[in-house]
């Protein structure tokens, strides 16, 4: 999930875990051991852009490795310490952290590299935002007013820890979100005749209620979107062409399986004042023109590398939001269930 989210759960767990011993001080080192994973973004100045996009959450978001490094990390910290902890306090705290940490990421569609060293396959549950205010809000209120009270006050374990139990029954009823969206969109293609090759849910930005369903045909998708306020039994799909033929000159570089790779197959081309432009749509979109790949939260532009005469390489290319108002007008109807 975001940054901010990421420090959150590491100050919530360390005030749990550590905040009678070393009060505020738990919190600060909770948020660096929670945001740690991510960090991998720091080695970025030393690759290309093509392995970038393979890096990051890949080795530092793996469960083996994490698993290894937490009695590492909890043993150096005991030292630092000791007069004033119990190495399983830091065992507990380490282990929590850092899980939590990249298991958080595997519920978005980013994809995350659990598997690591034996697989590179990027688990993707698909069940919660990248950004997601109800899970993120509790826990920084709990951590913020933690800050206010004494170490010794019970108090600030015990709102720390029911953030987090909220959050987890949270992130555990998306999965039931999900399901019921994933029905709602197998009885919406088979009532329009329309048969799909694979099926892919997701929510929106900020929520959990408006869900985007698309659905993988010969040559594109069928877009829609549904609420879990929807009191409409019918849904509407827009269709978006894959084009991939555009792809035909890059196909078999590098940059062509790493993308492919890295949206599972979910992608559109276009080809935009002889530009490029590979557009993964698992993420959305912030405008409701759907052929129009600056709209893409992620695309990218192929581009011929300079370095390695044949080969290709990529640059992201930031999104455009040409009218803020309606888009947020439109999310904001979407969550009501009034697309229709």
């Amino acid at each position: 999930m975001d940054s901010i989210t990421q420090v959150t759960i590491g100050c919530a767990i360390g005030e749990v875990c550590l905040g009678r011993q070393l009060g505020n001080r738990a919190i600060v080192l909770g948020g660096v051991f929670g945001t740690l994973a991510d960090l991998d973004v720091l080695a970025n100045p030393l690759f290309d852009e093509v392995t970038k996009l393979t890096w990051h959450r890949g080795y530092s978001h793996s469960v083996l490795i994490n698993l290894v490094a937490a009695p590492l990390l909890a043993w150096l910290m005991h030292r630092l310490y000791r007069d004033r902890t119990e190495f399983k306090q830091w065992l507990i705290f380490m282990l929590m952290a850092l899980q939590a940490a990249i298991w958080i990421d595997a519920f978005t569609v980013y994809g995350t590299q659990l598997l690591q060293p034996f697989s590179e396959y990027p688990v993707g549950f698909n069940s919660i935002s990248i950004v997601d205010p109800v899970f993120t809000l509790p826990l920084l209120a709990a951590v913020i007013s933690a800050l206010f009270l004494r170490r010794e006050d019970a108090k600030r374990r015990r709102i720390n820890g029911i953030a987090l139990t909220f959050c987890a029954i949270y992130l555990a009823a998306t999965l039931g979100f999900k399901a019921h969206i994933n029905s709602v969109a197998a009885e919406a293609f088979a009532k329009q005749g329309i048969s799909v090759e694979r099926t892919m849910t997701a929510p929106t930005i900020f929520n959990t209620v408006l869900w985007r369903i698309t659905g993988e045909v010969e040559d594109g998708y069928w877009v829609g979107y549904h609420s879990l306020l929807d009191e409409h039994d019918g849904l509407t799909f827009k269709f978006v062409a894959r084009n991939d033929s555009l792809l035909d000159a890059v196909r078999g570089s590098r940059a062509h399986e790493v993308l492919m790779w890295f949206s599972q197959g979910w992608y559109t081309v276009h080809q935009l004042d002889g530009r490029l432009m590979f557009s993964d749509i698992r993420f959305g979109e912030l405008d409701v023109d759907l052929d129009n790949p600056r709209v893409y939260i992620f695309t990218w532009e192929l581009l011929p590398d300079e370095n390695r005469p044949g080969e290709y390489t990529f640059a992201q290319v930031p999104p455009e939001m040409t009218n803020a108002g309606a888009v947020f007008r439109n999310l904001a109807e979407g969550i009501m269930g009034r697309l229709h």
